[in-house]
């Protein structure tokens, strides 16, 4: 499983690893020599310049002689994910350029407004990218959330972003929808059920599964409805339904239909 930031990752690999803990724990053999265990694969991701181990690998990263297998990840609304984002406040303990570099900015950093938050990336999010991965987002058609759904799913981050600063045009064409990987997206918003389908499938029984439902949410940040409302402007409603449109092609392509209208506006 390939884990997107702010989709319900961390969840699903806890459900992952209790799922094969229950299915073989009763298996002697199994347990005394930890074949169920699953383990995760933690990797330098390729498109930063700094140098840090993370869970977030890329399908690129996936061996080539596992490539056939299935691979899964998660998605969510590109409006909801994004405000998780700026509610989750990581990048406030992370931010994504020296600090000093973003008090020129934004002298009253991290207090800074959803507006604000978006433009951070977008002047930003290129000073820490290697030079292969280095997209001006400010210059771009794109936004930040598809940066990185390319640098996680496209085939080849590199040559699909070497495209898109060349024909600007490009993120729009049919051909820029099979630069993405053939991954199994389950949508956050169902991920209780699409979970349990997805391990049923696998030969999985259904009396190991229930805990999933049972199973607490992991990294919310619990806002009231009204107080999420507000942080919305005429200008971060536009950003996401121009430049993030990409991430809503692909997924209705897949079968995953987000109407461009968050829920919490």
């Amino acid at each position: 499983m390939i884990n997107f930031p702010k989709t319900g990752s961390s969840f699903a690999r806890e459900v992952l690893k209790r799922a094969y803990n229950k299915r073989y724990s009763t298996n002697i053999l199994s347990f005394n020599l930890n074949w169920y265990k699953p383990k995760e694969l933690y990797l330098k991701p390729l498109h930063t310049k700094l140098d840090i181990i993370s869970q977030h690998g890329a399908y690129c990263q996936i061996p080539y002689s596992v490539q056939e297998r299935p691979v899964f990840s998660i998605v969510r609304n590109p409006f909801e994910r994004l405000l998780s984002s700026y509610e989750y406040r990581w990048w406030a303990k992370n931010p994504p350029a020296p600090l000093e570099k973003i008090k020129e900015v934004y002298p009253k950093f991290p207090n800074i407004s959803l507006d604000e938050f978006i433009e951070l990336y977008q002047i930003f999010e290129d000073l820490t990218r290697n030079d292969e991965y280095r997209i001006n987002l400010l210059q771009s058609n794109i936004g930040y959330q598809t940066l990185r759904f390319i640098d996680l799913f496209a085939i080849n981050p590199v040559a699909f972003l070497s495209k898109i600063q060349v024909d600007r045009d490009y993120i729009d064409s049919t051909e820029a929808l099979n630069e993405i990987a053939q991954i199994n997206f389950l949508k956050q918003e169902n991920l209780r059920q699409e979970l349990k389908k997805m391990l049923l499938n696998f030969g999985f029984s259904d009396n190991h599964l229930n805990f999933i439902y049972f199973k607490p949410r992991v990294n919310v940040t619990n806002n009231s409805k009204s107080y999420r409302k507000k942080l919305w402007t005429t200008k971060s409603i536009a950003h996401v339904r121009k430049k993030e449109r990409f991430i809503f092609r692909v997924l209705a392509q897949r079968g995953i239909s987000y109407n461009n209208i968050n829920p919490s506006i």
